[in-house]
């Protein structure tokens, strides 16, 4: 894992750097899975499995030398039909070239849903003081195993690959120790919130946030998304980073973040 500095100067070039290298990080940290391999290039850091799930085999943080957007492309669609998994690309704030898009759409990719990313000072976001959510760190498998219940669904993540992905951050590890931190919110003993907190560029971000579907509308994302932005701040980080949903933005917003950028994934799947 890299060693960076925390981020203390705001900037939009800093920021959205930021943005991208600690995104990339958090997918390379994945690397402590046995079954993912990770693949750090000047060009783009990528990761590739034989599990036929996108979020597995996915092209991060584009920085193709001029001309080279094609082969690349086309590289990431050899190895995923070698494999036979779908293939992800995330172009992330600051792609290069900018309109690599444009690449993958002509190389039979699909444009899946944008995200907004978002950034905020630490010590001005509002986070919540007080909640009815029974609020618990991961800590074990049986922990992870309450996240997973919660983020799974939301982040339709299908139910074949639960497991895998469960086992995937179980490798990352818990606590001080690693670069992840999860979050589990209860009610009456159910989990019905989760959370994820990533440090990595200088910055913490938040991911992973999710609701239960019948506990929607009660305030419960904004407490479990409080959980990794109160860990930040007393980590000494200053400023946050996330990627929102266009339905998570508001509250982003509310929360002390601003919009910084648009971003896109796009999808390869074998035919």
């Amino acid at each position: 894992m890299t060693t960076w500095q925390i981020l203390d100067m705001w900037s939009e070039d800093t920021v959205l750097e930021a943005l991208d290298s600690n995104a990339t990080e958090s997918v390379v940290s994945w690397g402590a899975w046995k079954r993912m391999d990770v693949f750090r290039e000047a060009a783009c850091t990528y990761t590739m499995t034989r599990i036929p799930f996108p979020i597995f085999n996915s092209f991060m943080k584009p920085r193709l030398p001029a001309g080279s957007a094609s082969n690349y492309v086309d590289m990431s669609v050899t190895l995923a039909q070698q494999n036979n998994v779908p293939v992800m690309w995330w172009p992330g704030a600051r792609p290069s070239p900018d309109d690599l898009g444009k690449t993958l759409v002509s190389r039979g990719f699909h444009k899946m849903e944008g995200l907004t990313g978002m950034a905020g000072w630490l010590d001005r976001t509002n986070v919540s003081r007080e909640t009815h959510l029974d609020i618990r760190e991961v800590k074990d498998e049986h922990d992870m195993a309450d996240w997973c219940h919660v983020v799974c669904p939301a982040h339709e993540v299908p139910e074949q690959h639960r497991a895998e992905w469960a086992e995937m951050f179980l490798a990352t590890g818990f606590g001080n120790g690693s670069p992840w931190r999860h979050f589990v919110g209860h009610v009456g003993g159910a989990p019905v919130a989760a959370s994820s907190s990533f440090v990595g560029a200088g910055v913490a971000t938040v991911a992973n946030v999710a609701v239960a579907q019948d506990y929607r509308g009660w305030g419960f994302g904004h407490d479990i998304s409080s959980v990794p932005l109160k860990l930040a701040r007393d980590a000494g980080f200053k400023i946050a980073t996330l990627w929102s949903s266009d339905q998570g933005r508001p509250m982003y917003e509310k929360m002390g973040f601003t919009p910084v950028c648009k971003g896109a994934m796009y999808l390869w799947t074998p035919e």
